[in-house]
């Protein structure tokens, strides 16, 4: 599963767990007359700030995890959307201090519990509101010039296929989609995204993968641009 798929569903708990502890707040301290039993409230409003403290480590971690892996080539974008991400948990977790250790910032609660709230809902729909206006892709179509230069080479798909037996049969299936020590390849070009990286299956992101590859994968070393255009060709035949 992709990335970013998995990270698209941990956000849309996130969200709900930030409702959920938003509500049961106004409720107890927003209404004159409560429907509900306050200690219910309250327990509900302790249960989901645990669920939402984890969900966002568990994002917080896999944001880490990605910057790691994609250097100096993330984009400004990521870099706010992670350092929000962090800002929200600086104010999560002091308040969650106040409540436990530091009785006397009680009085503070309140507004640092909004604050994650709307910060929460920034982070949240920003970053969808951005993933539907660019039509679904996180990551911007492959510049002119570098298609211009996949075109000067014309790849051999024998020749790719050899590459890809010595090379890439070790990690990867050339004729399956079963995971193997890395994903199974076939049909990679006929898929909207990649496997892991979850980035659109176009030849840039492909030689980029195969350059500085994601994750724990080894980058294709000693390769030269008309052996990446062979590899290229064969992968466009499986």
């Amino acid at each position: 599963m992709p990335l970013f798929l998995i990270k698209s569903i941990i956000a849309l708990f996130l969200l709900i767990a930030a409702l959920t502890s938003a509500f049961s707040m106004f409720t107890l301290l927003g209404k004159a007359e409560k429907k509900a039993d306050p200690a219910v409230l309250r327990k509900v409003h302790r249960t989901a700030g645990f669920v939402f403290g984890l969900l966002l480590l568990v994002l917080i971690t896999l944001g880490a995890d990605f910057l790691a892996a994609e250097g100096d080539s993330v984009s400004p974008r990521v870099v706010i959307h992670y350092t929000l991400a962090l800002s929200l948990f600086a104010i999560f977790l002091l308040k969650f201090l106040s409540v436990q250790f530091f009785k006397l910032f009680l009085r503070i609660v309140p507004t640092l519990g909004m604050t994650v709230f709307v910060l929460t809902l920034v982070i949240v729909l920003g970053s969808a509101g951005y993933y539907a206006l660019r039509g679904g892709k996180i990551y911007p179509p492959a510049t002119a010039s570098g298609a211009a230069k996949q075109t000067e080479l014309q790849g051999n798909m024998e020749t790719g296929s050899r590459l890809f037996a010595g090379r890439c049969a070790g990690c990867h299936f050339s004729d399956r989609e079963d995971q193997k020590i890395g994903p199974g390849l076939k049909g990679l070009f006929r898929r909207s995204s990649l496997p892991v990286s979850g980035r659109p299956v176009t030849v840039d992101s492909i030689l980029r993968q195969l350059k500085t590859p994601f994750k724990s994968m080894p980058a294709m070393t000693g390769l030269t641009e008309q052996d990446l255009a062979d590899l290229l060709a064969f992968l466009k035949t499986i």
